[in-house]
């Protein structure tokens, strides 16, 4: 029962992207005549949401990165997405809550942040109140939070990233329904890949740009239909590649996949081209943004010789041309499909 509830603590991950963005924005799954299909995986980086029931009171407290809130009623809850939550899962709260979260990077830096923090949020709370919910019920539910309860301009490969977790090839189909094929991967390509693709925090501020980009982008599916083709069979391409275990592969690919985002307009900007340009001269075979584009986390895949002392050259060059210091952010890809789950509960 709720009420014998003390103590609630929800994990779920972000996700790195590596081909097929745009396509799964509802306005392009529809239109494209085999739906969107992204390749993705999640780290061992993510959203914590620690949640206490308050059954002395019925405020609501929240803490985050911004002010902490503590209202008296739901509706006055500036947070969003935990207010969504909220109503979603138990519209008729008696007694309050605090819910506070922690995280590894910044919010809207590009991998999916956003979503983490809503599938965090509902797995604490269906823990609170006592529902079994699927992964597929718990992204289903994040998604319908962001895009159509709230509005925002997002995809729906974020939700199903963090709520399933793992290496994975996601289709989504033009009458909705999402696919979910795990990589079969080794661990010893696991390895290479995190020895090889480089995450990286610009510092560049997208919170305003992201939002912007990603309805920009939503505007011109139609006129933008050929470039969303080619982002949608390289992410199928990419797929059949590492199944077969061709690594070598993946910078190439970043780098066509990169070059078809630019066309699709409010991706990218002068700071961002010249840090590609950088990452290219010092030996990269690929690099994009992650996310919408326009700032945030940076992926940059180097091989062989080429990563020996890359971190060093590329950011101090970032740092004597562009004025911006880059910081690399480790990361470990998830083996097991995990993705969001609740790691405490008392």
């Amino acid at each position: 029962m709720a009420r014998h509830k003390r103590l609630i603590i929800a994990k779920a991950p972000y996700r790195i992207s590596l081909f097929g963005g745009a396509t799964d924005l509802p306005e392009a799954f529809t239109i494209l005549n085999e739906g969107g299909a992204v390749v993705s995986f999640t780290t061992d980086l993510g959203v914590t949401a620690i949640l206490t029931p308050r059954y002395y009171d019925k405020k609501i407290r929240v803490g985050w990165s911004g002010n902490p809130e503590e209202v008296d009623y739901l509706e006055e809850l500036g947070h969003d997405l935990v207010r969504e939550a909220i109503k979603l899962v138990d519209p008729d709260l008696s007694y309050g809550i605090e819910i506070n979260f922690t995280g590894q990077i910044p919010a809207q830096s590009g991998l999916g942040s956003s979503a983490a923090v809503t599938v965090a949020t509902l797995l604490a709370l269906y823990e609170l109140v006592g529902k079994d919910v699927t992964q597929e019920g718990i992204a289903r539910k994040a998604y319908k939070i962001e895009r159509e309860i709230l509005g925002k301009h997002c995809g729906k490969q974020d939700q199903y990233a963090s709520s399933y977790g793992g290496a994975n090839y996601i289709r989504f189909l033009p009458e909705g329904e999402v696919l979910i094929n795990p990589l079969p991967l080794s661990e010893e390509a696991f390895e290479e890949i995190e020895g090889s693709l480089i995450l990286y925090y610009t510092g560049i501020n997208r919170v305003k740009s992201a939002e912007k980009s990603l309805k920009t982008q939503g505007m011109n599916a139609k006129r933008n239909l050929e470039y969303l083709e080619g982002l949608r069979s390289l992410a199928k391409e990419g797929y059949e590649k590492l199944v077969k275990g061709d690594l070598s592969s993946i910078g190439e690919l970043l780098d066509k996949g990169w070059k078809l985002k630019r066309e699709l307009g409010d991706v990218t900007n002068n700071v961002v081209d010249e840090l590609y340009a950088i990452a290219k001269e010092e030996g990269a075979t690929g690099a994009k943004l992650s996310g919408a584009g326009l700032g945030g986390a940076f992926l940059v895949y180097v091989e062989g010789d080429s990563r020996e002392g890359f971190n060093d050259r590329f950011s101090r060059r970032a740092r004597e041309k562009l004025g911006i210091d880059i910081m690399q952010i480790p990361y470990k890809i998830e083996r097991e499909v995990r993705g969001g789950r609740v790691i405490y509960s008392e």
